[in-house]
This record gives structure tokens, sequence and C-alpha cells, in this order.
């Protein structure tokens, strides 16, 4: 009597969640597999899906036999028994799935499940077990690959169905119990660790192998479709070829070049006739079986001669292989031509230009070919690529695809490869690119659409005929093979681009190679991996007791009590793990008070670089916001002392003679008292900035030793220095002056602060460059500022004190002269020059606003005063903005208005000038030039008495005061004169 009890209440119970949660899915698995195969079953009446759901009902009745056993406090029963159901399981599914990689994957799966479910009872009746486990796997499995087994139904949906279902059940149960992977203990938990590695890199490497070596094999099946594809089409453009040339140089022959001579001058002789009937009829005699005429077409298409009688007289002016030769003056081969008057037997034209002595086409010499030597020639490579390969030769006609020739199905020759439209087919048959309906409905033997006579119906391969550029290989169908997916190879014929020889193989072909090849390989990997399984379930046994001991070190050391140790009781692997583990701890110790020097140290050196890279953007930005000269360099200069913390930072600027670099910024007392002197230094003799400005080069000195072993200068101002370097600032390839900075210690300069260094020189010769340029231009904006707004201001006082303007008020009522003083608001915007919008009063229904009216920028000339509703709500920001912008246009409407005025004064005075100097100068004598010129001033200014007195004897006598003018235009002219 087998007691299967357990040794504790923990393996108890979890015995106990194992074989209810085995005993639920394998109980659903087998009520879904029943239903669906007894439905199956019912509608096809197959026996094996009557066993199927038999099966299934057993797979029911087993599982709630275990969930019985299980509620009975006997749950080992209901394990061993659920083991049993999986062995049995995947025999079914073995038989049943036609599939070899199938087959593996579902004997791993259920393999490595029965071992999990075992393990857990390490007695001698389940060590029992899995040896029997083993034994039987062994032999299904050699059944399976070494005898050849009835037909099975993978290709159906039974197989389908039940593989995978198996498989998704077999994945649902081993994922249910590895999530419960924290419950289990350590022995348990490296079982499954050790199983599952190596069913995951088994089952990845089996599939990728399996993956590469059916692509390997599908590409070897293609190249080899493509070459005999290549080897046909090559075998096609030669027979193409050879007629060309063949025809060609038969059109060259004399008697028919005499023939066709004397044909277009309208006399033949009879012997000339003869001669060329004779020829004619000869050339045919070549292949009999083929070539079934040769005619001679003259200039216009008609048959003056042909090998067949009854084709004299015949009009073949609108065949393509008439008009391209008198087109290209070159040889050429036809399509397919269906001619009704040719019988059943289509042909394809060779043609070549008869041409004379002096190169004029006299008429065309054609050659009809029977097209059965198309078929001969794609049916001689059937097989040759493989088992069941056959060609096809197709021709392209008006987007469409045509056979010309079929390996395997001579019935599909001269169809399409899919039908046409009515109008379409019609007007091909009509230009003898079709057959005949006529001949379709013989053929097909049935009342169908003509368009669908002798049309097959393959949109798909339609679609990959018209890619025969982009690719050479695809897969389809076709109609030789019906359901069965062809793989194919397609090539362009070289000599006709409009024909395409494709060679098919049925796909299912390959795969069974394919399996026939891999099957040694898959049983070998099969069985390499239940071994690889076996023994990761033996050492995970062997392995698993020293590792909970090692485990419990590992864990003590992991919450920080590096005192622990293990034991190293055994000489092996695992007793070196904990001589190594021991040791390691030790080391820890130590590497752990290492390293907090280390990261301290390195911590230290970022924080370091963090402060460069800081100052150096401080300093950037400092550069970059500060525009005055002055300002920006003494910035510079304390913002590098300060942030990399060196004794001494100036910075030289070349003079414009550029024979001195003076010292114009420093952030030391010795570098004030530098400034305060005007400290400068030779360019090229006078230390390393004398070098630096001089060669654009950076110079260091990291021990300045003051003697002539240095070029460092001397500077009893700066007696600390103990290391300098100094940087070029150099702007558009042009010297600006240099960086100086010194250190009190000596190698204070590290190649990580020279190149932070340069870069900020870089900065700042940028910003001193602009700095200068900026300067430059304020000074000349600054100055014509000044002279414009003198000017302008100078204008308009003498305006405004000549013609005093009140003012101008505009409202519903009109224009109206405004003659008020000015408010206290209009004066504050006035003499501010700022915009004013007073608060709102008590009771006050208008708010104001006054705008200040300017001229040349800051000459204020008047003020803009506007009232709005107070209804409307207070002045917003962009009704300010316009009417200030208003102002601004006023403002210069006003400048251009007094300077167009002062203009006209200018004119008008340059004219009276000129009329007073004409007069003037047309008078001979002194007294008549007196006399004309008060005149003539008298007449022009409008005055009523005007003076000129001489002072002869130079006493100064004084000229009378002039009299007033009669009104106040005659004032303005006197003034402005």
């Amino acid at each position: 009597m087998i007691n299967p009890m357990l040794e504790s209440q923990d393996r108890r119970d979890q015995y106990m969640r194992e074989s209810r949660l085995a005993s639920i899915v394998f109980s659903l698995f087998g009520l879904i597999m029943s239903l669906v195969n007894i439905a199956i079953w019912q509608s096809n009446g197959k026996i094996e899906n009557l066993a199927l759901a038999m099966l299934g009902l057993v797979m029911v009745a087993v599982s709630l036999t275990v969930l019985v056993l299980t509620n009975l406090k006997r749950p080992g029963y209901g394990i061993w028994i659920i083991s049993a159901l999986l062995i049995l399981s995947t025999g079914v599914g073995a038989v049943y799935v036609n599939d070899v990689q199938k087959d593996i994957i579902l004997w791993i799966l259920s393999f490595v499940i029965v071992l999990m479910h075992l393990q857990m009872q390490p007695t001698r009746l389940g060590r029992f077990y899995i040896g029997t486990a083993i034994f039987l796997y062994v032999v299904t499995v050699a059944w399976l690959f070494f005898t050849d087994l009835p037909p099975r139904v993978d290709a159906t949906v039974t197989g389908q169905f039940f593989t995978a279902s198996l498989l998704t059940t077999l994945v649902v149960y081993g994922g249910l119990r590895l999530s419960q992977y924290n419950n289990y203990n350590l022995r348990t938990k490296l079982i499954f660790s050790i199983l599952g590695a190596i069913i995951l890199i088994t089952l990845s490497f089996f599939s990728i192998n399996a993956a590469n070596a059916s692509a390997t094999f599908q590409s070897n099946a293609q190249q080899s479709l493509l070459a005999i594809a290549s080897e046909t089409s090559s075998r096609l453009d030669a027979f193409i070829e050879s007629n060309l040339n063949a025809i060609q140089t038969e059109a060259t022959l004399p008697t028919i070049r005499q023939f066709m001579l004397q044909n277009a001058d309208g006399a033949v002789e009879d012997d000339v006739l003869a001669d060329a009937r004779t020829t004619l009829q000869a050339l045919p005699r070549k292949d009999a079986f083929l070539i079934s005429s040769y005619g001679l077409l003259d200039s216009n298409g008609i048959n003056v001669l042909d090998s067949l009688a009854v084709n004299v007289g015949r009009n073949e002016a609108e065949q393509d292989y008439f008009q391209e030769v008198l087109a290209t003056s070159e040889p050429y081969i036809s399509d397919l031509v269906f001619d009704a008057r040719q019988g059943q037997f289509h042909a394809i034209y060779f043609s070549a230009p008869v041409t004379s002595a002096s190169g004029d086409i006299l008429g065309v010499l054609r050659m009809r070919i029977t097209a059965v030597v198309l078929q001969e020639l794609i049916r001689e490579s059937n097989d040759v690529a493989g088992r069941d390969s056959f060609g096809v030769l197709f021709q392209e006609i008006e987007g469409n695809y045509l056979h010309l020739a079929h390996g395997i199905a001579p019935d599909t020759i001269y169809t399409t490869v899919v039908p046409f439209a009515p109008a379409q087919l019609a007007a091909l048959q009509i230009e003898n690119r079709l057959p005949p309906e006529r001949e379709l409905s013989e053929n097909s033997g049935a009342a169908e659409a003509p368009e669908t006579i002798f049309a097959q119906d393959l949109p798909e391969l339609l679609d990959n005929l018209s890619q025969v550029d982009e690719q050479s290989t695809f897969s389809s169908l076709d109609v030789a093979t019906g359901d069965r997916v062809n793989q194919v190879a397609q090539l362009r014929l070289d000599s006709r681009p409009n024909w395409i020889v494709a060679f098919f193989q049925p796909e299912d072909v390959s795969a069974a190679a394919l399996a026939r090849q891999s099957k040694p390989q898959q049983l070998s990997l099969l069985f390499y991996t239940v071994l690889l399984i076996i023994a990761g379930y033996v050492v995970s046994e062997l392995i698993s007791r020293p590792i909970q001991q090692l485990t419990k070190v590992a864990q003590q050391l992991g919450e920080g009590d590096l005192d622990t140790r293990a034991n190293a009781e055994s000489q092996d692997e695992l007793g070196i793990l904990a001589v190594n583990m021991n040791s390691m701890a030790e080391r820890l110790s130590e590497t752990i008070s290492g390293l907090e020097d280390t990261v301290a140290e390195r911590t230290a050196e970022l924080e370091q670089r963090a402060r460069y890279l800081e100052a150096a953007a401080d300093v950037g930005r400092t550069a970059a916001e500060i525009t005055n000269l002055e300002d920006l360099l003494s910035s510079v200069t304390h913002l590098i002392s300060e942030r990399f913390g060196y004794y001494h930072t100036g910075i030289f600027l070349i003079d414009n003679a550029r024979e001195y670099a003076e010292l114009r910024a420093a952030n030391s007392e010795g570098g004030w008292r530098m400034l305060a002197r005007n400290h400068k230094l030779r360019v090229g003799e006078q230390g390393i900035v004398g070098y630096v400005t001089s060669t654009g080069k950076p110079r260091i000195e990291q021990a300045v030793l003051g003697d002539e072993e240095t070029v460092h200068y001397q500077n009893p101002d700066l007696p600390l220095t103990r290391s300098e370097m100094a940087l070029p600032l150099m702007s558009g390839g042009q010297i600006l002056g240099a960086l100086d900075v010194q250190s009190i210690e000596e190698e204070a300069f590290s190649e990580e602060d020279v190149a932070t260094l340069q870069v900020l020189a870089d900065q700042v010769a940028i910003a001193i460059n602009n700095a200068l340029l900026i300067q430059q231009v304020q000074a000349r904006l600054e100055a014509e500022r000044r002279a414009y707004g003198e000017i302008s201001s100078q204008a308009w006082a003498e305006r405004l004190q000549l013609h005093p303007i009140s003012g101008i008020r505009s409202n519903p009522l009109g224009l109206s002269a405004l003659n008020e003083p000015l408010d206290l608001h209009s004066q504050t915007a006035v003499e501010e020059g700022v915009t004013v919008h007073p608060e709102r009063a008590d009771g006050q229904d208008q708010l104001p606003l006054y705008v200040p009216i300017k001229v040349r920028g800051d000459t204020v000339v008047g003020v803009l005063e506007t009232h709005k509703d107070a209804a409307t709500g207070t002045w917003t920001d962009e009704e300010v903005q316009l009417l200030e912008n208003l102002s601004e246009q006023l403002g210069i409407a006003l400048e251009n208005a007094r300077l167009f005025e002062e203009t006209q004064r200018l004119a008008q005075r340059e004219r009276i000038a000129a009329d007073v100097s004409s007069k003037v100068w047309a008078s001979g004598d002194v007294e008549a030039i007196l006399q004309t010129a008060v005149q003539e001033l008298g007449r022009a200014l409008n005055v009523s008495e005007g003076v000129i007195q001489l002072d002869i004897d130079g006493n100064g006598t004084e000229t009378p005061p002039e009299l007033p003018s009669t009104d106040e235009k005659n004032r303005e002219v006197l003034t402005d004169e």
C-alpha cells in the first residue's frame, strides 16, 4: 500500500495547492478539447476527432478524481496521476501533430513539468516513477522518429487546435506554478531555476536553429529556382538572338534585295522573281516544324512574295513587326500574334529590313515561327530546380499577363492571370493580341462570359509579376498546384523585356525535404535536451543543501554583518565557494574602507570640475551681458580670481600702435597699483605677456625662479608669484591682448585649468571685441543724435517763437482753434516727455490721456490730448501704444512739414537775391546801382521805406532805424532775411 504521507504541514499544504491547481487546469483543457472535437466529428465524421473527444472526457474524469483525492488529504496520488496524464497527452499530441518541431516542444515542456511534480517527493517510489517516465519518453520519441506513421491531422483544424490548446495549457500551468515561486523552499526554487534555464536556452536555440535552417533551406530553394530561371531566360534570349541574327542576315541575300529593288520600281523580271521565290521557299526548310512561312513586305506593308502563296497580297502594314522595323531599321521580334486565318497555330514573328546599297529601306523580310517552341523550351526545365518545380513564360499585355508556356499545365496556355474587362478583351482580340472568342469557347466547352474563358483568378500573382524589377522571388498560388502555395523566382528576358520567365515549386516540397534533412539533428537535440534536464535535476539536488547554508551566510553579509563566515567542509566547488565567500567578506571590509577614500577623492575632483564649469559659465555669461569695456574687464578679472582662487588676474590690451600691452584691469592690490601708474609691457620683449601678445600662443611657467631661467617678468608689486600663465585674447585672427593669471603655488596650472581658461580667454576676447565695436557705434550714433537733435530743437524753438501755435481741437461738432494755455497734465507730458493718463475723478464721465509729441526722438513740440468715455473702461495698453505710435507718426509729419517750410523759405530767399542781383548788375554807375538796389529790395520785401547809406570816410555813420512793416507777413520775411 503506497503511503504518500508528507513529512511536514508546509509540504502537505504545498502539495494540496499544486494538486488542486493541476486538476483545475487539465480538467478545463480536457473539457474544451472534448467539446470542440465532438462538434468537428459531427460535421466531418472522422474517427480521430471522436477519439480526441473521448480522450478529453477521460482527462476531465482523471482531473476530477485528482481533485477528490486532494480533498481527501491524498494529494501525492493526485500529483502522480497528473504526471501520467501529461505523458499520455504528450503522446497523443505527438501522434496527431505532424510537425517534429511542435513534437519536441511538447515533449520538453511536459517532461520538465513531470520532473517538477516528482521532485517534491524524493523517495524511492518517486525515483522509480521518474525513471519510468524517462523510459516512456525515450521509447515514444524513438517510435515517432524511426517509424513511418500513418497520415496525421496537423493540416486540419483538429491538429492545429490540439497543438495550440495543449501548448497553452502547459504554458499556463507552468506559469501558475511559477507564480507561487516565492512560496517554495530553496531546493524547489533551485530545481525550477535550473530546469527553467535549460528549457529556455534549449527551446531558444532550437527555435533559432529551426528558423535559420528553414530560412537557409528556403533561400537555397529560391536560389535554385532563380538559377534555373536565369538559365531558361538565357536560352530563350539565345533563341531569340539567333533568329534575329538569322533574319537580319537573310534580309541581305542578293536574290531578295534584287527582287525588292525591282518591285520598288514596279517591274520585276521573271528570273528575279523565280530566284526570290526559290529562296523564300528554301528558308523555312531549316526548321520545317517551327517555321511556317517567310514573307516579303513592300514599303506599304503589302505581302508581295511569301513561301506560302496564300499569304501573298495580305496587308500587314498594321503589324508591329512591320512598323517597328520601318521606325528603327533594326531586326524585331513580335509578341504572340493570334491570327484566326492561321487556325490555332499562333505564332511569333521575326522581321528585318531589306535595304538598298545606299541604306534605303525597300521592304521587310518577316519569318513566322509557331509558338509551340516556347512551350518546349519551358517544359525542358521541369524538375531541374527540384522535385515538382516547373516553369511558366508570361507576356505582359495592358497591365495583365498572358501564359505563353506552362511546364506542367499546357491547358493554361494563352490564358491571362486575371480576366480582362469585356471591352478591353474585344479590343485586344481585334488586334490579334488574344485568342478569338470562338476558339476560347470551343476549348472551354462551357457557356461562360468571354472575359472569364481561359482567364485565371490570381490577383496576388499579378501583383508580384508587376514587381519583377523590385523582387525576384515571392510566394504565390498557381492554377496547376491548386491550394498549395509556391515559392517563385522570376526574371525578365533581355531580348524581350515584356516577357517574364517564372519558376514555381510548392513550398510543402521544400518543407518536407527540410524535415527529412533536419530530423536527425532534431532527434539529437531532443536527446541532449533530455540529458541536460536530467543532469540539471540531479545537480540541483546535489547542490541545494550546501547552497542553503551559503545563502544564509550571503544573507547575513548582505545585511551588513561582515564578520559572518561560511563553513568550508568540502573540497569541491561549493567548498571553494565557501572559502572564497569568506575571503570576499574580508576583502569587502577592506574594499569598503578604501572605497570610501576613493569616493571622497573622486567627489572632490568632480566638485572641482563642477566649480570650473560653473565658473566658466559665469564668466562667459558676464562677458556676454556687459557691453561697457571697463566694466567688462573689471568683472572678468574679479570673477576669474574669485572662482579659480588665483593670486592675481590681469587683462592686457595692445595699444593702437601695437607696441605695448597695457594693463587695463586687475583684481589684486598689486594690480591696482600697476593700474594707477599705467603699467605696460613691450610686445614681444617683456615677460610672458610680451611673448603671448607677440606670438598669439599661450605660455605657462609652472615654477617661477625669478632669474634668467624663466621668462617671468619680475614685478615688485606681485612678489608672491610662483607660477604664471598667460593666454592670448584673439578675435577674428587678431591679437587683442592677453589674460594673465598668477598663483602663489608652484605647478598650479593643470591641463584642465589651461583648457578651461583658454575657452574663457576666447569668450573674453570676443566680448572685448564686441564692446569695442559697441563703443564705436554708440559714439557715432550719439554724435549724430546730438547733432540732429540740437539742429531740430533750435529750429523748432525759432519756429514756435515766430509762429506760436495754440492748438487744434476735434469733437463731434468739427475742428476748432484751441487758445487755452496748457493744463497741468499737458505741461507734465511736455516737460517730462512721457505719456500721462491721470486717474478718473469722481463724477467725471471722460478719461483723458496726454501723449507728448516728439521730433527727433527727444524734442517735445506739443501734446496729443484725447478722451474716452469712462463707461468703456480704463485706457488699455493696446490703446496707449496705438496713441503713442500715432504721436510718433505725428511728430515725424510735423518735422517733415517744418523742413518743407524751411526749404520754401530758402528757395524764396534765393529767388529774391537772384532777381535783385540781376537788376543791380544791369546798372552802369554807382548811383544807379544804389537806386536800383533800394527800389528792388523794397518791392521784393514789400516794405514802405528802404535806405542804403554809404560810409565813405569810415566814420561809422549810424544807419537810421528801419520802419515797421505793414503786416505780419512782411515782418516774418524781414526777420527771416
